[in-house]
């Protein structure tokens, strides 16, 4: 596995595995309508943003995307791995990169993030620790975690 940094024409595959890995992932803890909100609320000028920031990153298995997460202000942000290559250590990797990157740029030692209710023992186990859980203008729940670095 590679980890590079994510151009603007690897959006279209960033934006095939966010939904894959929502559709796969999300089933067992959110009704159909909040996955439909989930799956809308992909935030183009965001990504591309991130992208020329140089605070997205993406992971290569042969030479093919198969995960990604970045940074933004303090908040870890995207972390989608491709369903059919979960369970491997991507997401894991490509959080402690990021991390990496995050704490070299910007001196910071809190990174915070924002969990999916599926997410939240991957978080734990990457050292992050609930804040508190919210409830989104649609309705659904989150929690708000952060790790101290």
């Amino acid at each position: 596995m590679t980890i590079k940094v994510a151009k603007i024409e690897d959006l279209p595959r960033i934006l095939e595995i966010r939904y894959d890995a929502i559709i796969e992932n999300s089933a067992q803890t959110y009704s159909p309508r909040e996955i439909k909100i989930l799956l809308q609320d992909a935030n183009l000028a965001e990504l591309r943003e991130m992208i020329l920031d140089q605070k997205l990153f993406i992971a290569y298995v042969e030479q093919q995307i198969v995960g990604l997460t970045g940074w933004k202000d303090l908040t870890l942000k995207h972390v989608y791995i491709d369903p059919k290559f979960e369970r491997r250590g991507i997401a894991s990797k490509l959080v402690m990169h990021t991390q990496q990157d995050y704490i070299t740029r910007t001196k910071n030692n809190i990174l915070k993030t924002g969990c999916v209710l599926y997410a939240v023992d991957f978080y734990q186990k990457q050292g992050f620790e609930i804040i508190h859980q919210v409830k989104d203008w649609d309705g659904s729940e989150y929690y708000q975690m952060e790790k101290k670095l």
